[in-house]
């Protein structure tokens, strides 16, 4: 069977490094540090493998951010979101933020080169983080 690349699991790994180097390892929302999880902010997770992992897609949140706002569903979990889109706006202005959602509306399929370029990619981003503010993240 011929070599698919790195897998999704890696690649995520890889992803979240990245995103919680880059935000060193603090809630983007309400300040807390401790147990701190990469989220995907514009795209959910599986609908496109294009904005998936793309580092500027991700934004480090703490627990009660990610699962009891994030992912609530209910008004609380509404303003978190909104908080969230917002901070990517600040971050990345509205141009990049709407290129990125337009990368995840479509499908988005990866050959082996497309999967280790990107593994690359996300390692490098990881280290050229960490090595720039001083920090080490965990596996």
């Amino acid at each position: 069977m011929p070599y698919k690349g790195p897998s999704n699991s890696i690649l995520h790994r890889l992803w979240s490094k990245a995103v919680l180097g880059r935000d060193n390892r603090i809630c983007q929302i309400c300040g807390r540090t401790g147990t701190i999880h990469a989220h995907h902010g514009i795209v959910r997770a599986g609908k496109s493998l294009g904005a998936r992992f793309i580092a500027d897609n991700g934004i480090s949140l703490c627990y009660d951010c990610h699962f009891h706002g994030a992912h609530s569903g209910d008004n609380h979990g509404r303003m978190i979101l909104d908080r969230i889109e917002q901070w990517f706006i600040n971050r990345l202005g509205q141009k990049r933020y709407d290129e990125i959602k337009a990368i995840g509306s479509k499908p988005c399929k990866m050959d082996a080169e497309e999967r280790e370029k990107l593994r690359e990619y996300l390692a490098n981003y990881s280290e050229f983080v960490v090595g720039k503010r001083g920090f080490k993240t965990e596996d």
